[in-house]
């Protein structure tokens, strides 16, 4: 049996769309993360991957000045990290 990891991506509907279908492609992902979108009540500005277990931060366009993860570069360095927490 696969650990299962819970993920919620905060934000912009188009891009969180296009990056949870980006996420449920990567082979190291597949069954072991859920992604919850959650969306803030007000415009914010935010868009996060958080952990939800642990409540780290794994991208964040607002606090971290990284973009929407439309990018390769920032969604495989989501991956990365991601895998990381998994294999902690």
């Amino acid at each position: 049996m696969t650990a299962r990891r819970s993920c919620f991506h905060a934000g912009y509907g188009k891009q969180f769309r296009a990056l949870k279908d980006y996420l449920s492609k990567q082979p190291k992902l597949i069954d072991r993360v859920a992604v919850i979108g959650k969306e803030d009540p007000m415009v914010t500005g935010n868009f996060e991957v958080t952990v939800i277990e642990t409540g780290e931060v794994v991208h964040s366009k607002k606090h971290g000045g990284q973009g929407k993860a439309e990018s390769l570069r920032e969604r495989e360095a989501i991956v990365t990290r991601l895998v990381e927490i998994l294999e902690e």
